[in-house]
């Protein structure tokens, strides 16, 4: 199951001590503006020095925003955070439609498999690098993850596997729905086992096509469910275990594998693949 902190949706450029907020935000405009806050800060003291050093420094702060303007203002990034559903994704490819989208920041702890996928796509089809802040679970880290032409886990955040629909069709697990179903719709057994496995069969085809799309081994979505590490719920690894999938390009802290894994809801293990 998906648990959902914060199901809020926008777009921010995350910055190194702090967060500018805005339904839409590109590099251009959070450079200008810090530099426009510098350049402020920096005149009050330029006021009280003598004639000469007040002309350099006033033509130094107008030469460094048109530089950075012209080598940075092509070059948008946009945010994901909150849950994977057809509702956030309509609304994120509305808010960034005719912006050159390099990269994208995301928080998610998972969501819906379809849409997901759907991200996963446009993230894979454009080239875009993958930037993760906080937090990438379950469909998250399935789809949208995997499909970065470059992966970079921000410290302290991290990425965990727990499954996927494939998984849940090898095992069996996937019996857990019937009930469920059978319960919402009054359906009988044999025509809720019917349906749900449909509709297993329907999306295993989906994530097969996808991975392959995305030249990613699917086995890394549940390899820490099975025999050695039967992990009791969420699963990470290194960088250079994650290559063993084909989910290359991956650029984390020194010190990810001592990540504290405290400070999240769901029970999360690091596993070892090359050991």
């Amino acid at each position: 199951m998906t648990h959902v902190k914060d199901q809020r949706y926008y777009e921010v450029l995350a910055c190194e001590k702090y967060e500018l907020v805005h339904s839409f935000c590109n590099v251009r405009y959070v450079v200008t503006m810090s530099i426009v806050i510098c350049r402020q800060m920096i005149m009050t003291v330029v006021m009280k020095m003598n004639g000469i050093m007040k002309v350099l420094f006033v033509a130094l702060c107008i030469f460094s925003t048109v530089v950075v303007g012209k080598e940075e203002g092509e070059r948008s990034v946009a945010l994901y955070k909150g849950e994977l559903n057809p509702g956030h994704n309509l609304k994120f490819f509305q808010s960034i439609a005719g912006q050159d989208i390099k990269k994208l920041i995301i928080t998610s702890y998972g969501g819906e498999v379809e849409a997901g996928i759907e991200l996963g796509r446009w993230v894979f089809d454009r080239g875009i690098e993958v930037i993760v802040s906080g937090y990438c679970f379950s469909s998250c880290a399935n789809y949208v993850f995997t499909a970065g032409s470059r992966k970079v886990i921000q410290p302290g955040a991290v990425v965990a596997w727990h499954g996927n629909y494939h998984h849940l069709y090898q095992t069996g697990l996937w019996r857990d729905d019937v009930s469920a179903r059978m319960k919402r719709t009054n359906e009988t057994l044999k025509k809720a086992e019917e349906h749900v496995m449909q509709e297993v069969r329907r999306l295993v085809n989906l994530e097969k096509s996808y991975f392959n799309t995305i030249n990613v081994n699917q086995y890394i979505c549940w390899v820490g469910k099975m025999p050695p590490y039967k992990t009791r719920n969420y699963f990470s690894m290194s960088a250079n275990d994650m290559q063993f999938f084909g989910v290359d390009q991956v650029i984390t802290p020194k010190d990810y594998l001592l990540t504290n894994l405290n400070t999240f809801e769901d029970s999360i293990e690091f596993i070892s693949i090359s050991n």
